[in-house]
């Protein structure tokens, strides 16, 4: 590793799992970019394969952490404005240019509550409910602001997915109990099939199976406020890792691992930008410490460690412990 600016140099060790059989290193845009000829044993059988280092600095959003070998990454692109979707079978869903294709899988997102009684609130309460079954009652609190700006929990209540939705424990003086009606809350969170692409801005919907057709013509109106995003579960590209255990990355949280049986991993969930990859671990050893408030040396003295401060960088998770396997675990919410 070679820090110019700060003129450090230094090496270090890397386990690849394999055989390094030869190192390139060419001028990337940001940073040198090394390229590495590896010979590996997958599934049996000797392969060989050409492999590029991800840059260290791959910018803030945690779903662009790229820390695995030989993977490959799923993107479904940006989130786009829902501008509208009928009442009708199928639903059709309208946004200004969406780019998918039949069969595809999209999640809608980010439902608005509609104020439609109350006029004294100066902002809309955004909400996204996922999980939601038609026996469950869910409560959910969202803030209410008021023309004065002054900021108030909101308890929205309800019951089978499908029902009018009621608001209360409103502090505003003159806000009244009822809020009004969710935007169709039956399509918030779930995944949908893109069955027919009607044009560049539409398309109708089906069930995530793509089996059947979504009859939206019971459902609360649409008026505003969602996104829908490109999302998936199975991955069957991955053939040149066949059998082995694979560490996966989905939507800058870590999923867990999954084996690759036919070239494919199915998650449990679907996500809109996926990393999978052979896992790896990076170690610290630091050297012995010289501890001492007093003349002399600590060298060879017994000495217990009570607290350790570590100082990380965009980091989620890591492991503590006197050697490699005694270990606490400590994971991050985020990597800020």
């Amino acid at each position: 590793t070679m820090e110019e600016s700060q003129e450090v140099l230094g090496w270090h060790h890397h386990n690849f799992d394999g055989n390094v059989e030869s190192v390139a290193v060419i001028p990337g845009t940001n940073e040198d970019e090394v390229w590495i000829a590896i010979e590996r044993t997958i599934n049996g059988s000797v392969v060989r394969y050409i492999e590029q280092l991800q840059p260290t600095d791959w910018g803030s959003n945690q779903d662009s952490m790229f820390f695995v070998d030989s993977g490959l990454s799923f993107d479904g692109g940006a989130n786009q404005v829902i501008t509208g979707i009928t009442k009708a079978s199928p639903a059709v869903v309208s946004v200004s240019q969406h780019g998918y294709t039949d069969g595809e899988q999209v999640r809608i997102i980010g439902m608005i509550y509609n104020l439609v009684t109350n006029t004294e609130a100066a902002q809309l309460l955004a909400y996204d409910v996922a999980g939601n079954s038609n026996d469950i009652i869910d409560t959910l609190e969202v803030l209410a602001i008021a023309d004065d700006y002054t900021a108030n929990l909101v308890s929205l209540h309800f019951n089978t997915i499908g029902t009018a939705m009621w608001a209360s424990a409103i502090s505003i003086a003159g806000l009244p109990d009822s809020l009004g009606a969710l935007d169709m809350p039956e399509t918030s969170n779930n995944v949908y099939t893109v069955s027919t692409v009607v044009d560049v801005g539409s398309f109708q919907l089906r069930d995530s199976t793509d089996t059947v057709n979504i009859d939206s013509t019971g459902f609360t109106a649409y008026i505003s406020g969602a996104t829908i995003e490109q999302v998936e579960n199975t991955f069957a590209t991955l053939g040149h890792l066949e059998g082995e255990t694979l560490s996966i990355l989905g939507d800058g949280g870590y999923y867990g691992q999954e084996t690759v049986s036919s070239s494919t991993i199915t998650l449990d969930d679907y996500y809109n930008r996926v990393h999978a990859g052979l896992p790896y671990t990076a170690k610290v050893k630091p050297m012995k410490l010289e501890l001492s408030n007093q003349p002399g040396t600590l060298f060879g003295v017994t000495q217990r460690i009570t607290e350790v401060l570590l100082r990380l960088d965009s980091t989620l998770d890591c492991e503590v412990g006197a050697d490699f396997t005694t270990m606490d675990a400590y994971a991050f919410r985020e990597i800020d």
